[in-house]
């Protein structure tokens, strides 16, 4: 009996290393998933945050641009935060995919709105509320940043999601 082997030992054993080799593997490849995910909503968040600061921290490129000579948009008045009812006007009236490429979204979807503090949709000069974009309905992932702003004198809430 000395250095024999059990086939029915030798099978089970074979069994339980494949299983755990198939556990470990399993672990292994959903960590990697997680991290792939939480990677692709931290660069998004950081996206999302780069935009925000520029429309409420800077006038754009040129400073008074128009629909048809802006380069970069940026909705700041005379101060930071104070934004240029003009400028918002321009935005509103932007076709989307233009808007897309004009704030470099990196090919995600985006949706913008400005309420005032009471909730309400703030409206452009003509009357319209500020909406822009997509809402992200059926979203696998989305991404928000709230930035509060001066907008005609009143306090107002920025809300800016990024999304795929």
């Amino acid at each position: 009996m000395k250095a024999q082997v059990w086939s029915i030992d030798f099978v089970g054993s074979v069994v339980i290393f494949f299983l755990s080799i198939m556990l470990i593997l399993f672990v292994w490849e959903y960590s990697a998933y997680s991290n792939a995910q939480q990677n692709a909503l931290n660069e998004m968040n950081s996206l999302a945050m780069k935009i925000t600061d520029t429309l409420v921290r800077t006038p754009g490129l040129p400073p008074e641009w128009n629909i048809s000579s802006v380069r970069l948009v940026g909705l700041m008045a005379a101060d930071e935060n104070k934004l240029n009812a003009t400028k918002v006007d321009f935005l509103t009236s932007m076709d989307y995919a233009a808007l897309k490429n004009k704030l470099n979204t990196l090919g995600r979807d985006f949706y913008l709105e400005m309420r005032y503090i009471n909730s309400t949709l703030a409206a452009n000069s003509s009357g319209s509320s500020i909406q822009v974009g997509a809402y992200p309905s059926g979203a696998s992932a989305v991404v928000p940043v709230e930035r509060y702003v001066l907008y005609n004198e009143k306090p107002a809430k920025l809300r800016f999601m990024l999304w795929y």
